[in-house]
């Protein structure tokens, strides 16, 4: 058996995942900069193909592949693919930014084979790490605690610092972020994890097993 890549261990935690990666045909909807699609070519998937929405990282991906897939610029709201064109859709910390969440649903619905799976991760608002705030702000629930523009004044500082070290270039040069709703790199939709839960089971989706990453929301979902 093929070894779990460590970007993927995680996803042990829903069941077997070579189940969903072995030999399969997957979509990695909203790849980011390719690295969960590495690691899923890695993992034996027959075909992999990683749909990315915003350009610069798209050409990132694309100098910097060093996996066995294929990248594709589009949206998550009106996927490029045929009906049933994939075993599985793969989406890690994706579905949070979107602004039609609903509609997201329905497409990748309507790419998968009947059977398939709808594997992923989602960072709901109130989760304590802070929302995708997490790696410049080391303390829990920060959007609980302080004011929004804050923490947006903040992170803009933290990318322009990163960029001065030639890191964070899928942001643009010298990005000023205003709200953690504005902007195709940081948009969030603020929805908790009920209701995507909610929109999935409309969108045709059965929930075959759900994992929550703090210990108090597997306990009570509602701390989540």
């Amino acid at each position: 058996m093929t070894p779990v890549d460590d970007s993927l261990k995680v996803y042990g935690k829903l069941g077997d995942i070579s189940e969903w990666i072995t030999n399969m045909e997957i979509l990695d909807l909203g790849a980011g900069l390719g690295q969960y699609s590495e690691a899923l070519s890695r993992m034996g998937a027959r075909k992999v193909v990683a749909l990315e929405y915003q350009k610069k990282k798209v050409d990132w991906i694309k100098r910097n592949n060093r996996g066995n897939f294929e990248t594709v610029e589009g949206s998550a709201s009106c996927l490029p693919f045929d009906e049933e064109s994939f075993d599985t859709v793969f989406s890690h910390t994706v579905f949070e930014h979107l602004p039609d969440v609903e509609l997201a649903l329905s497409e990748a619905h309507r790419v998968v084979r009947k059977g398939g799976s709808l594997v992923l991760s989602f960072n709901y608002v109130s989760h304590r790490s802070g929302h995708h705030l997490s790696p410049f702000i080391h303390f829990p629930w920060p959007l609980a605690i302080l004011p929004e523009p804050n923490l947006c004044r903040y992170w803009s500082e933290c990318v322009a610092e990163a960029q001065a070290l030639g890191g964070m270039g899928f942001y643009e040069k010298g990005a000023s972020i205003s709200s953690l709703s504005g902007g195709a790199e940081i948009h969030l939709n603020k929805m908790n994890f009920l209701d995507f839960e909610k929109n999935a089971l409309e969108a045709g989706w059965t929930l075959f097993a759900r994992w929550s990453s703090e210990r108090w929301g597997r306990v009570l979902p509602w701390l989540a």
